[in-house]
Order: C-alpha cells, then structure tokens, then sequence
C-alpha cells in the first residue's frame, strides 16, 4: 500500500513504470476532464501546476499565501482551486483542533491526498495513509449513527504538533502520531 497506494490498477500491476504513468493520467483527468467539464476555469494549467506542487506539502500546514505568490495568482483564486480539487476527490484539508470550532476553522490546515502516494517522500506518504484510513473510520462511525466523531491535529503555540485527534462531541478522545 505504501509503494503502489490502494487504487487497484497500479496496486495489482506492482509496477513503478505502471504507476507513474496511471499518476499522470489520473491528474490529467482530473483537471482536463472533470473540473474543465463543470467549472469555468480559464487556466487550466495553473491549476494542474497547483496541483503538482501539493505533492511536496503532504501533511504540512497548507500556506494559500505561499501558493499564491508561488503560481502568481490572487489569494480568492488559489483557495477556490483548492476547494475545487477537495470536490473531486483529489485531496482535503485537515483542520487543527480547538474547543472553538470558529478558531479551527480561521487556522491553517494540512493538505493530503485521497491517493497517499501522490505524497513524494515517505514519511509524508505515510502520514497521509494513516490520516486517510483514519478519516474513513471516523465517516464510517458518523454514518453508522453510533456517534458524532471528527478528525482534527493539534498544534500548540510553540508549534509542538500531534499529527491526529480523534473528537467525538468537539471533545478528544484519542491521540495519534506517526
């Protein structure tokens, strides 16, 4: 799962060669298909450059302003491309804890993908695996209705960070770190 991710194809294939050309053709349809066919974007290779440079920002704060000034486009423009990527299960953000939810949403988030190998080094990769599998077992507890579970990180102020936070009612009930 870590070298060839969980899609089928390349998992079943084992092949590196495989893999790199399934990676290409998957953001190729992703951009050039899916968000072309249902959103007007005049730049398309701005957007596929966003998505690119994501993979080096796997389970790191995602700075919109960073990638702003990065692809030289506005703030507004960046933080809508990205909710565009998160619509078509390209990656989502991970929002840090507080007992606030006003305050964690204000706050930077983490970036990872739906396809952890899209992540380039391992740690991050392994990071993101984790932080997937966690957040299906969370969506799986909410839509069976046993509880009112979330997924979160925690950093403090001297940016001492827990990679993960289990919340079940806004309150913390399991800790992980990888």
């Amino acid at each position: 799962l870590l070298r060839f991710g969980g899609f089928p194809e390349p998992f079943f294939k084992g092949s590196e060669s495989f893999l790199g050309r399934w990676q290409a053709e998957r953001l190729s349809l992703i951009i050039h298909d899916d968000l072309a066919k249902t959103e007007n974007i005049r730049n398309l290779p701005l957007v596929e450059q966003l998505a690119l440079s994501l993979h080096s920002r796997a389970g790191q704060l995602l700075s919109l302003n960073n990638l702003r000034e990065e692809i030289e486009v506005h703030f507004a423009t960046v933080k809508h491309w990205i909710e565009l990527l998160e619509r078509v299960f390209y990656g989502w953000r991970l929002y840090p804890y507080s007992e606030r939810l006003s305050r964690s949403l204000k706050k930077e988030a983490k970036w990872y993908f739906w396809n952890w190998i899209d992540a380039e080094n391992m740690g991050s990769r392994f990071e993101n695996l984790v932080a997937v599998h966690l957040l299906k077992f969370v969506q799986c507890i909410n839509d069976l209705g046993i509880s009112t579970f979330g997924l979160q990180f925690v950093r403090n102020k001297e940016k001492k960070e827990i990679d993960f936070v289990i919340v079940e009612k806004r309150k913390p009930i399991a800790f992980i770190e990888c």
